[in-house]
Formats: structure tokens, C-alpha cells, sequence
């Protein structure tokens, strides 16, 4: 159930709550935020909101030496520019949300919201690119083996995520997390068919992708219940602790079950064609 927790896992963990531009000659005056807002932030009719990333172009410092009364009430005064409703770009925000996220982290907002998009879609590349060259790796090292190492540098990268101080090394875990989760997967998928018998197969296929589903399911349940992203990324991590021991435990099983196959596929290639082959 891993894995899927941390495919979804970008839409909680970057979160984007409402956000205002700050003005710190406004906050340095002790203006309330409700203040700020009225004087500072332009106010879309069309839309009804009000804008996210600019402010309007005027001297808040004398904003702050006027008061909040005198300048809301003459706002001419205060203007830089001869349009009266010429703005400018802010560089720090406010955000209205009660817990924190990466985008608050790390002001994923505005000019820097490129940033928030790289961070996912590297990790999506790299899964990607991956798949090209995992089944060599797999049928090279072996199914076992790749499973034990991806769930343990998953589980490592996933936990070391939760206490990234900054966004490049943030972005960094989320690549290598989707790489090794990608491998943990798909080494699990192959091991866990080869252990079954061949009638089993096709059953235990669908049932190996409940997980997944139930995943997907629980999701926003895990989200809405913890809020803060460090934590809940902690949380999608854990469920992979399991999959050591397993996988620890059932190696004697996956070994003779690949050399049986093995044995009966050198086997089968030696029988004259008119021989009756052992059933599968």
C-alpha cells in the first residue's frame, strides 16, 4: 500500500492554502492582517477575489506613519505611480492555513510555483525513465534481492524527506522515492506470481493490485487527520516497514519455487516432441 501513498502523495503534501502578499511596513505598524489586506492587495470585481501575488504601487511607509483610518480613506496620496491602480509584484506572502505544507515551507507560490511542478515532475521522469532498464535489473540481481534493497532505501529516502531543510534536497528524496518505489513494486509483483502456482496466477494478479486501490482510498483519510506535511510524510512511509520481514521470511520459498521453474523449463527443452510434458 506503499506505493500508491506516495504517487498520491504530492496533492497533500503540497497542499496550496489561500496566500496574500506581506507588506512589512504594514506588520511593523501592527496593522491586522484584515487591514493589510483592504489597503494593500487589489480586489478583482469580475472575479470576486482578491489578487495573490501583487499589491498596489504605494508608499507604505507613509501608509504606516498615516495610519490605517487616513489611508483607507485617501488612498491618492500614497500612490508611486499616475495610474491609480498600478501594482507591483510582492516577494513574501501570507498564507491562511493552520498547518504547513511545501508550498508554505518553501513559498511555492507566484513566481516560484514552477518550482512546485519540477518537484513532482522530476520524480515522475525518473519513473519513467527507470522502467526502461528495470527488468534487466530485476532478472539480473533477482526478484527477492530488488525488493528487499528498494523497500530499505525507500523506507530511508521516505523518512529522510520528512526532515528535509531545504527544497533541492527535498526534490532530491522525491526522485529517489519514486525511483525505489517503482522497483520495490514491480520486484514485489514478479516475486510474489512466482511463489504461486501457475492456476493461482491470474487470481493473485488482481488481488496483489487491492492494495493499490485501497491506497488510493485512504489517502485523503490520512491527509485530513494529519496535517502537517512532515509528518503525514512520515506517515505514508511506515506502511513499507512490513515488507523487510517478508520478504526476509519468504526467501527459501521464492528460491526453490525459481529453481522448480527452472528445472522444468530445462526439462520440457530436452523432450523428443512427442513426449508428454509434466503439467504446469
Amino acid at each position: 500500500m506503499a506505493p500508491p501513498l506516495q504517487s498520491l502523495s504530492y496533492q497533500f503534501l503540497g497542499a496550496t492554502p489561500a496566500y496574500w502578499c506581506l507588506v512589512p511596513e504594514l506588520i511593523q505598524a501592527n496593522w491586522t492582517q484584515e487591514q493589510i489586506i483592504s489597503l494593500a492587495v487589489p480586489y478583482n470585481n469580475e472575479t470576486g477575489v482578491r489578487a495573490s501575488c501583487e499589491v498596489y504601487n504605494f508608499n507604505y511607509t507613509l501608509a504606516a506613519e498615516l495610519g490605517y483610518n487616513t489611508s483607507i480613506q485617501s488612498p491618492d496620496q500614497l500612490m508611486l505611480s499616475d495610474q491609480p491602480t498600478s501594482t507591483r509584484p510582492c516577494h513574501a506572502r501570507y498564507f491562511n492555513a493552520s498547518h504547513a505544507t511545501t508550498v508554505t515551507e518553501w513559498d511555492l507560490v507566484c513566481e516560484r510555483r514552477a518550482l512546485y511542478s519540477t518537484t513532482f515532475s522530476a520524480a515522475f521522469t525518473v519513473r519513467w525513465v527507470s522502467s526502461f532498464v528495470q527488468g534487466i535489473i530485476i532478472d539480473t540481481f533477482g526478484r527477492r534481492r530488488n525488493a528487499v534493497v528498494a523497500s530499505a532505501l525507500f523506507i530511508t529516502f521516505g523518512l529522510l524527506a520528512a526532515t528535509a531543510t531545504s527544497l533541492h534536497i527535498y526534490l532530491l528524496l522525491r526522485v529517489l522515492i519514486s525511483l525505489f518505489d517503482n522497483f520495490f513494486y514491480v520486484s514485489c509483483y514478479a516475486l510474489s506470481l512466482e511463489v504461486c502456482s501457475v492456476k493461482q496466477r491470474s487470481v493473485f494478479g488482481n488481488v496483489f493490485a487491492v492494495p493499490w486501490a485501497v491506497g488510493y482510498m485512504v489517502m485523503a483519510g490520512l491527509a485530513y487527520l494529519v496535517r502537517d506535511w512532515r509528518w503525514l510524510q512520515t506517515v505514508l512511509t511506515l506502511p513499507a516497514l512490513p515488507m523487510l520481514s517478508f520478504y526476509w521470511y519468504g526467501q527459501h520459498e521464492a528460491d526453490r519455487s525459481w529453481e522448480n521453474r527452472s528445472s522444468w523449463t530445462c526439462s520440457r527443452m530436452t523432450y523428443p516432441p512427442h513426449h508428454t510434458y509434466p503439467p504446469q
